[in-house]
């Protein structure tokens, strides 16, 4: 479970993340969707504000790590 303590531990590490919706169709295949816009992530690392917004209430408990030269 990704909580926004953990997140942060992430982000202090230098990882840009955003979260992540999972859900399985009738099949029982998981298919996962970023549950925000998270190109600008590729650029920037997450706001404390953000991480407070996406994994204080555990809406979304699954985050997504976008690669390349920020992370």
């Amino acid at each position: 479970m990704i909580d926004y303590q953990t997140a942060k531990e992430y982000v202090d590490l230098g990882f840009s993340i955003f979260p992540v919706v999972v859900s399985k169709d009738e099949s029982g295949k998981y298919s996962k969707l970023p549950a925000v816009a998270w190109k600008e992530y590729q650029e920037r690392l997450p706001t404390d504000e953000e991480l407070h917004t996406w994994f204080d209430s555990l809406k979304y408990n699954v985050l997504g790590l976008s690669t390349g030269k920020l992370s």
